[in-house]
């Protein structure tokens, strides 16, 4: 036995595999029986104990990425191998948070089957694609219901993959300028660029097209517009889409310049 010297003292004893009598890590209850004595007498007291509610495991080993996709992450883990003869078992929990969601753990999913000494899980429908994720795993006595029972937080980092942009940028009626410059003109097309969380990919960009004039490129293409040169005084149709290393947006915008009288 042990005293802590703390205000009050406290007494506490150890008990592992290597005491007399040994700890015996299969067994479901104890019972502890505390005898106190002083000079006016003795008092025993009997406490019983339940065992595997009361376990906390170490963390869960060897969190692992297996694949991704642009909506979902694949993991796998292992538990602790001294828990392989753990008789009730242990539940998973997984949290994770991702880039451009609120800034709080996601429940993903719990694992109450028992029997599970290696899961496999799919952590679905992520809204955003390449977007990085912090993902952390825990497990719990299946015979546990406190919170203060978790395990310490097994932890990864994964980006889901890339896809092509969600959409194009929005565009309204009139959103272009002309400048005439005698028997040409300069026109400047204007956009609202799109959210971070649509771009869904390294490289963006935006592409800005003409319909039917396939050799007229902008002179000047930035976020925000895309500046043409020696245009005739016709109307043109320009198209624009988002584009990122994975390719052009589905849907495009469009901006009608129409020709001067």
């Amino acid at each position: 036995m042990q005293i802590d010297k703390g205000e009050p003292p406290k007494m506490y004893c150890s008990w592992n595999i290597s005491t007399i009598p040994q700890y015996r890590q299969a067994h479901p209850w104890f019972d502890f029986t505390l005898t106190v004595r002083n000079v006016f007498g003795t008092t025993v007291q009997t406490l019983p104990f339940d065992h595997f509610k009361n376990v906390r495991p170490n963390a869960p080993e060897k969190l692992t990425v297996i694949a991704t996709t642009p909506h979902s992450i694949l993991l796998s883990w292992k538990i602790p191998s001294s828990l392989n003869i753990f008789p009730p078992g242990v539940h998973h929990r997984i949290l994770y948070q991702c880039q451009h969601y609120e800034k709080k753990w996601q429940f993903g999913g719990l694992i109450t089957n028992t029997s599970e000494k290696a899961p496999v899980f799919l952590i679905n429908n992520l809204k955003f694609a390449h977007a990085l994720c912090d993902i952390r795993v825990s497990i719990r006595s299946a015979e546990a219901t406190e919170e203060r029972m978790w395990s310490e937080n097994a932890t990864v980092t994964a980006r889901t993959e890339s896809e092509i942009p969600a959409s194009p940028p929005e565009t309204t009626y009139g959103s272009f300028e002309i400048v005439p410059h005698d028997l040409t003109r300069q026109v400047y097309v204007y956009w609202k660029q799109i959210k971070e969380e649509q771009k869904n990919g390294q490289n963006f960009s935006y592409v800005a097209e003409i319909e039917g004039f396939p050799d007229i490129r902008p002179v000047e293409l930035t976020r925000a517009y895309a500046k043409f040169e020696n245009l005739e005084n016709r109307e043109y149709i320009v198209h624009i889409r988002s584009k990122n290393e994975k390719g052009l947006s589905l849907d495009r915008s469009s901006v009608s310049i129409p020709k001067e009288r």
